[in-house]
């Protein structure tokens, strides 16, 4: 149980960090290119929160 909740939160990290790089580097295109930069960041956090999600549920079963 130490051991997941150990790897689990390496993992986070390790996601939140790759994150917050995508986003800041997409943003930065994004405003090059005069779109919207909204509604990108909540798709990649959106997308972060279901796979976070499956994980955990397939740990469950």
């Amino acid at each position: 149980m130490v051991y997941f909740l150990l790897g689990g939160g390496i993992l986070f990290a390790i996601l939140a960090g790759l994150l917050a790089i995508t986003t800041k580097s997409l943003d930065l295109y994004i405003r090059d290119r005069y779109f919207l930069i909204l509604p990108t960041r909540l798709l990649f956090v959106s997308a972060l929160l279901v796979l976070t999600a499956l994980a955990i549920w397939q740990r469950k079963i």
